[in-house]
């Protein structure tokens, strides 16, 4: 718990505000350990404690706590009973606790405690849990983002592939298509007018005008134009199976490491990672994928 106590004017030292955090957020023996938001609420000035939930002992104090209540170094590893007396009230103060770390996981009360010297006090508390749900939601965005990666990555890989092999082919098909059938050679191609397409095309161009293969042969007989053509309707159907075959591979996810977290008083279980198919593929990118597929796929030959 994180006690806070703020000055008011009937009762300069009894307005407190108790925050439970959860023990797995912190290290039981390092101050520096704790979240940083939990830091800064012990490093302000008003007084604060840190307290852990399972074992219900002080872990942390500040200065302000530690000269507001007395106690210095005896106060860590106590429990906040330490500052209980002839006049608390235990049932009260049990009643608040259970309240705190139960289902409402949120509580208010006020008590008679006592300094170090005896001296009794009024403490106006308020208690809020923390922890559990903010551990959740940054473990699943760890795990979700982690499972992503490999997908998004074979998806990634398919296109390129897809790109790649969908400009030799169009690079095949044009250069065919350029012989005449009068058995005079055609003039060899600039590299400005390689007939690839594309984001990469002014860089594939350069490489293939010095490529021979890609040059206009003499005397090509119309049966190379009909082959070169049949090659890009029978290698489409062949591309668009593969990069269907890699995108179901991409998006079948295994079981990883499913991580949950537990509420041990609510009873309520986080699931954070599971098995299941699509997983955290974007969609847009699965849309994106399969049309490309399903376009190959109908380029065969009519």
């Amino acid at each position: 718990m994180v006690t806070t106590l703020q000055s008011s004017s009937a009762h300069p030292d009894t307005a407190t505000t108790v925050v439970t955090v959860e023990d797995v957020l912190w290290a039981e023996d390092s101050f520096h350990a704790t979240p940083n938001h939990i830091r800064v609420r012990l490093s302000c000035r008003t007084p604060a404690i840190l307290v852990d939930r399972k074992t219900n002992v002080i872990v942390a104090a500040n200065v302000a706590w530690q000269d507001q209540c007395g106690y210095r170094a005896e106060a860590i590893g106590a429990t906040p009973k330490i500052l209980a007396g002839e006049r608390t009230d235990a049932a009260k103060a049990a009643r608040f606790t259970q309240r705190v770390y139960g289902r409402e996981g949120r509580a208010g009360t006020t008590l008679v405690n006592y300094r170090s010297d005896g001296t009794p006090f009024l403490h106006t508390i308020t208690a809020s849990r923390i922890g559990d749900f903010f551990l959740a939601k940054s473990t699943r965005s760890i795990d979700l983002q982690t499972a992503s990666a490999p997908h998004l990555g074979a998806i990634g890989v398919a296109l390129l592939a897809a790109c790649v092999l969908i400009h030799l082919f169009s690079a095949v098909s044009s250069v065919g298509d350029s012989a005449t059938s009068t058995g005079t050679a055609s003039p060899p191609l600039p590299a400005d007018r390689i007939p690839v397409h594309g984001v990469a095309s002014a860089f594939v161009a350069a490489a293939l005008a010095h490529q021979p293969f890609f040059q206009p042969k003499a005397a090509d007989p119309p049966a190379q134009i009909d082959s070169s053509s049949a090659l890009v309707a029978e290698g489409a159907p062949v591309v668009g199976i593969c990069l269907l075959a890699l995108l179901v591979a991409a998006m079948w996810e295994e079981e990883s490491a499913a991580a949950k977290v537990n509420d041990e008083d609510d009873d309520d279980e986080i699931d954070v990672a599971g098995s299941h198919f699509l997983g955290p593929v974007p969609l847009v990118e699965v849309v994106f994928t399969a049309a490309i597929c399903l376009f190959l796929v109908a380029q065969g030959p009519q």
